[in-house]
């Protein structure tokens, strides 16, 4: 089996990573956004919902959890519809433990 490390000439271990491998989830959160544009995002989700648009990297930094998980619920609730599954839109009132009840246990 092959070490995913190298020994370096002083003996420390150095991974075996590309060096753009930080950026991957930039990539990923690229190809997320361009999947929902395909899936007319603008006009249902934005519009429709009345929710903020979200930026390619909106995911992909950790600015504000409790926006992002907010965003991630009625992202998720929005292609659940899409979907054929009912699922209602979150409030912005829900607090954390009502948006993981709504997530986890709906009908």
């Amino acid at each position: 089996m092959a070490d995913d490390t190298a020994k370096a000439a002083t003996g420390t271990e150095v991974p075996d990573v590309s060096p753009g491998a930080g950026f991957q989830v930039f990539v990923d959160m690229a190809n997320v956004y361009n999947k929902l544009k395909l899936l007319n995002y603008d006009d249902e989700y934005v519009i429709k919902w009345r929710m903020k648009p979200i930026s390619r990297i909106h995911f992909a930094v950790p600015t504000n959890p409790g926006d992002q998980l907010h965003a991630f619920i009625a992202l998720s609730a929005w292609l659940f519809q899409k979907g054929g599954i009912r699922f209602d839109k979150p409030s912005e009132v829900c607090g954390y433990d009502c948006l993981f009840v709504c997530l986890l246990f709906f009908d």
